[in-house]
């Protein structure tokens, strides 16, 4: 596995614990399936912000079926667990399981290894693991570096658009304690299409509450569904990463945004807003 230096450090001055207990936001019940349109089995809530780094803060009542929750559910908990996990233990968020989760983390590690002549790091063998304190776990995040979707460039589903992982630490941190001398920390696993999908669910639920069920042609589906890979037509954002917003844990806005003749709705997220992450523009629907 080639290894990448972080897009950037920061010298964060944000306490280890923080709040994620906004003030519940409940939007009114959809009654129905936002995702497949079901009207007859149960309905389940959608926490547009999930649960596990938001708590309540976002919720639309009555408007997930189970099949469609089953699909979401998948990703949403591949990411909370193997992208974020580390840092949702370093400032204890939210978790339905308080019980099991362990006061330890083991962290895997494993030796660098370069390349004779190139000079390129990888991954090599596995070496002893080592165990931390969770409220020492590494603060390192790992995202999506994105330029603008494909939509808004008025490009054709299926051109070929970039994207870049996005890492950034903690001047610091225990990870640079621990990644030394010719060893690497695992700090989370990350899957370009499971993230892109985890922020079209939530901008898709956002804007449903925010605008009404049925108010605008829905575009983000297949994606949300797993249905197509080509994410980047309507997921995108700003290249390069705003400074570090240490008043904010999560951002979310919508807006519209006029292309030629079409009008599209675009929901901006902006998630660990305190560790400098990136922006994210995700085109959801086209106003009727």
């Amino acid at each position: 596995m080639k290894l990448n230096e972080p897009t950037h450090t920061l010298n964060l001055t944000t306490p280890d614990r923080i709040a994620f207990a906004n003030e519940p936001v409940r939007f009114q019940p959809v009654g129905r399936c936002i995702y497949c349109t079901d009207v007859t089995g149960p309905l389940g809530e959608e926490h547009i912000v999930p649960y596990a780094i938001a708590r309540n803060s976002l919720v639309l009542p009555a408007a997930s079926c189970r099949k469609c929750e089953a699909i979401t559910g998948r990703y949403e908990q591949a990411v909370l667990r193997r992208t974020m996990g580390n840092v949702r233990l370093r400032f204890d968020a939210p978790t339905r399981n308080k019980k099991n989760r362990k006061p330890t983390l083991l962290l895997s590690r494993a030796k660098v290894e370069y390349d004779n002549q190139s000079g390129q790091p990888s991954i090599g063998a596995a070496v002893r693991a080592i165990e931390v304190s969770a409220s020492s776990a590494p603060m390192f995040y790992i995202s999506l570096r994105v330029g603008p979707p494909g939509i808004l460039q008025g490009l054709p589903l299926g051109t070929h658009l970039e994207w870049n992982s996005f890492y950034t630490c903690k001047v610091g941190d225990i990870a640079e304690d621990l990644a030394i001398n010719g060893v690497a920390v695992e700090i989370g696993q990350f899957n370009p299409y499971l993230y892109a999908q985890f922020l079209a669910k939530m901008a898709y639920s956002y804007a449903v509450a925010k605008l009404g069920d049925g108010t605008f042609w829905p575009l983000i589906l297949d994606l949300v569904l797993g249905k197509t890979m080509w994410f980047r037509h309507w997921v995108g954002g700003e290249p390069q990463a705003p400074p570090a917003d240490e008043n904010e844990i999560h951002q979310i806005s919508h807006h519209i945004r006029t292309v030629g003749d079409h009008k599209y709705i675009v929901v901006r997220i902006r998630l660990f807003s305190f560790l400098g992450t990136p922006v994210y523009d995700v085109v959801v629907g086209e106003i009727l």
